[in-house]
């Protein structure tokens, strides 16, 4: 469900009529049952509903986690970018976003198109067609030079000079409030979740017969997220299983930051063995997960 939970509010110990709050506060508080509110904005038109049926085991972009989030905001603008490619039009003809439900008591996330035009323009009926969403869906193959998926891989520089996102790929002026969240590699990494409950969702695995996009950022000399992760004290990169992890420098801070994909969850088998190899090295240190989504936006959250 969508929406704050309401209460009447307090302040500073003292009832305002008619003023409200979310939660609580050093100085407001609030008392009596909440009310949940929504905002909503009703029109009719034709909507996409896209989402992934079955996830590969310990792999989950959760809803109610930033990376989640981050993973379905970036599939979406992703997905009205192709449309856009696919149908000859202006992506902007669309509206992209996602919604949260629950199935069997768990959060999951649901990607949807629209058209801008009251009452639809017929696009996205016309997507809906299970031979035009194959072709929709292939422009996150970095097969051909026409696909998008082989523009922001192969393209001179791309690759190499976006970390997250730019104006050569997601970012445009109408998806300005979602730019800290947007990521290029974790949309095309959704994209190929939805092709295939059996694509390698890791950090370094080859797609096919291109380089894996997350690979620069953690392998090379020019690697971003080693260098940013050396710089904060950590030593050069260890191998622990099929995993890279960076033992602290200070002995006294006996922390391990072991490098894994954004979507992997703790139930992951490749993360549990190098966590199991990790903790028999270093039996007496703490064994974390490091997020090269948040690495790479907030790097303070790992000093």
């Amino acid at each position: 469900m969508g929406g704050f939970d309401f209460g009447e509010a307090r302040i500073y110990g003292k009832s305002k009529p008619g003023a409200y709050a979310v939660g609580q506060h050093e100085w407001v508080t609030t008392f009596n049952r909440t009310h949940r509110i929504a905002l909503l904005s009703k029109r009719k038109t034709d909507i996409l509903l896209v989402k992934v049926k079955k996830w590969p085991q310990g792999v989950f972009a959760d809803p109610t986690t930033i990376e989640g989030r981050a993973a379905w905001y970036s599939y979406a603008f992703w997905l009205r970018i192709a449309a856009g490619a696919l149908l000859d039009i202006d992506p902007l003809e669309l509206q992209a976003s996602f919604r949260s439900l629950s199935e069997q008591s768990q959060p999951v996330g649901e990607t949807f198109l629209c058209d801008q035009l009251e009452n639809g323009a017929g696009y996205c009926q016309f997507l809906a067609q299970p031979e035009e969403f194959e072709k929709l869906m292939a422009h996150a193959k970095p097969t051909h030079s026409n696909n998008i998926a082989w523009k922001w891989m192969a393209e001179q520089g791309h690759a190499n000079d976006c970390d997250t996102s730019c104006n050569l790929c997601l970012r445009d002026y109408q998806s300005l409030a979602y730019h800290g969240l947007l990521d290029w590699r974790l949309a095309l990494d959704m994209a190929r979740l939805l092709m295939s409950d059996s694509a390698v969702i890791d950090l370094i695995s080859p797609w096919n017969q291109s380089a894996n996009p997350w690979q620069n950022l953690v392998q090379g000399k020019n690697a971003r997220i080693s260098a940013t992760l050396q710089r904060l004290g950590y030593k050069p990169p260890t191998p622990f299983g099929t995993l890279t992890g960076y033992v602290h420098k200070r002995p006294m801070r006996q922390l391990i930051q072991i490098v894994r994909h954004p979507l992997w969850q703790d139930n992951q088998p490749q993360w549990l063995a190098a966590k199991m190899v990790a903790e028999a090295q270093y039996p007496d240190y703490e064994i974390q997960a490091a997020n090269p989504f948040i690495i790479l936006r907030r790097p303070g959250d790992y000093v």
